[in-house]
Formats: C-alpha cells, structure tokens, sequence
C-alpha cells in the first residue's frame, strides 16, 4: 500500500490489526476506529462478536457475543 509521509495515526495500523485479528480466526464484518479506539464486529466459531481494540498496541480490550 502507499504510504504518503509519516502515519498520522500512532500505533498499530490498520492492516496490522486486521492480520492479527485474522490470524486469531476472526472474519471480520464491520471495523471503524472512533474517539480513540478501534470497534470490530467479525464472526467466529458461528458466532458474532463485539471487539473493542486499543489503537496503540492493537489488544483487545473487550470481547462481547453479540445476541
């Protein structure tokens, strides 16, 4: 991908992030960065999640089923 100057964004990037996430068998759906932190929903084993990520280190912060 091109890469204009230095990120603007500090931390992980997004394509990092998406990696780990995929390398941990999500299948992401839905993936926004907003007020400071990375929100994800993605499936796994059947399941919908909620993920709450932390844009500096690319953690999960939170893990929630979605009903």
């Amino acid at each position: 991908s091109a890469r204009r100057g230095p990120s603007p964004l500090p931390g992980k990037s997004d394509d990092a992030i998406r990696t780990s996430l995929k390398d941990q068998g999500y299948e992401i759906a839905k993936y926004e960065r907003e007020r400071g932190q990375i929100e994800v929903y993605a499936n796994k084993d059947g399941r919908r999640w909620e993920l709450k990520i932390d844009p500096q280190t690319g953690n999960i912060m939170k893990v929630e089923a979605e009903d």
